[in-house]
């Protein structure tokens, strides 16, 4: 008979799970929309958490921006850098990836954010 393998897997969000980047990063886009989009577009733009740089840029866009979509993802870059560089890593998270490690878990990490 054949066995049949069982795998475990553990998926980890970054953004506000791996990271708490969350209350940075909501900073950080009001102030980056008001600049590329102004204030009334950015007013009307609501919650943006969990959603992707694509999806952010389409509802601006249905608001009435016209800034590209280059300016848009380079502007989410600049702010990206010392967002990631410097928040810590959850408090347990080590802890925890060397014990799913240890019952030999798969481990993912899904993210909205750009890759870059």
């Amino acid at each position: 008979m054949d066995k049949i393998l069982s795998k475990k897997a553990f998926i980890f969000d970054l953004d506000g799970v791996l990271i708490n980047n969350e209350p940075l990063w909501e900073k950080a886009k009001k102030e980056m929309f008001e600049k590329l989009f102004g204030s009334e577009i950015s007013s009307k733009i609501g919650t943006t958490v969990g959603s992707n740089t694509d999806t952010i840029y389409s509802r601006a866009l249905k608001l009435g921006a016209t800034v590209s979509r280059k300016d848009v993802f380079d502007a989410y870059l600049q702010y990206a850098i010392p967002i990631y560089s410097t928040t810590p890593i959850t408090n347990g998270i080590q802890e925890l990836g060397e014990d799913l490690i240890n019952h030999k878990y798969l481990i993912g990490i899904v993210s909205a954010s750009p890759r870059e």
